[in-house]
């Protein structure tokens, strides 16, 4: 076991793929609520696009050659990425800019349940890293396990899932120590909104879980061509990317139904996170 070891981090912050439970139905700044309406997502032309409708219009936010892989907004203006290039990158301001710490430890996974905590998982030395006051010191918790890319989410400050293979793994102690609760599921992309209810994606079937994981059935089939990268606004609004680019499916329903929203650009094809 490794020691815990304290890092600082030298890029001052204020502080998901899917969206916490506690934030769910919280309203904005003019008192409206905006869940599942705004999102960020990046695609086959390697830069990073906003929505601010529900998916079915981008923009265009920035392209920074660092920048392009799994990708958590715990708010509209904080967000994290991590690359097989390498690093944690950090923007504080939706995207325009990004910082850049951690350039040598390879990160296969990114979840941040608040805008305070969060954790991103190390595939090369199976450790997960994680902050409690927004980034701007991180400590090495010991993990002994590993976790596919984009195989973790965190619904709560101390409730988290990763998946190794067929196998689920669970923490209720904020990545201290984890449990299988599960060793017959092989999901390529999990998303947990809340505590009990998760989602999670095949090559061609959506599953979904109301018991934390425990157990899963299959909601939705298709021939079509549903991606692996899956974000949940809260309980109910989930989107999921095409292998062909071009479009996302959306449900309001908690994934019974899925409809198809034609893009405005063909450059969001790849890893999400809607608020």
């Amino acid at each position: 076991m490794k020691k815990l070891l304290i890092i600082l981090i030298t890029v001052p912050l204020i502080f998901s793929s899917c969206k916490k439970e506690e934030e769910d139905n919280e309203p904005n700044n003019n008192g409206t609520n905006n869940q599942g309406l705004i999102g960020y997502g990046f695609g086959e032309c390697y830069g990073l696009y906003k929505t601010n409708d529900g998916g079915v219009t981008w923009n265009f936010v920035s392209l920074d050659s660092l920048v392009f892989g799994e990708i958590d907004f715990p708010s509209e203006n904080i967000g994290y990425c991590v690359t097989d290039l390498g690093g944690i990158h950090i923007t504080n301001d939706g995207g325009l800019t990004w910082g850049h710490i951690y350039q040598n430890i390879e990160f296969g996974g990114v979840s941040f349940p608040s805008n305070d905590i969060g954790y991103c998982f190390d595939e090369d030395e199976d450790e997960l890293y994680k902050t409690t006051d927004g980034g701007t010191t991180w400590s090495l918790t010991n993990l002994n396990i590993s976790f596919d890319n984009g195989n973790m989410s965190f619904p709560t400050e101390n409730i988290g899932y990763g998946g190794d293979g067929n196998e689920l793994y669970k923490t209720t102690d904020g990545g201290i120590s984890w449990s299988m609760i599960n060793g017959n599921i092989n999901l390529l992309n999990i998303c947990f909104p809340t505590t009990d209810i998760g989602y999670g994606t095949t090559n061609d079937e959506i599953y979904k879980t109301i018991d934390g994981g425990i157990t899963w059935g299959v909601i939705y089939s298709s021939n079509s061509d549903f991606g692996s990268n899956i974000s949940f606004s809260g309980e109910y609004i989930g989107y999921i990317t095409t292998n062909s680019g071009g479009g996302l499916y959306k449900t309001t329903d908690g994934g019974t139904t899925w409809n198809f929203i034609n893009l405005n650009s063909e450059c969001v094809d790849g890893f999400l996170s809607f608020l």
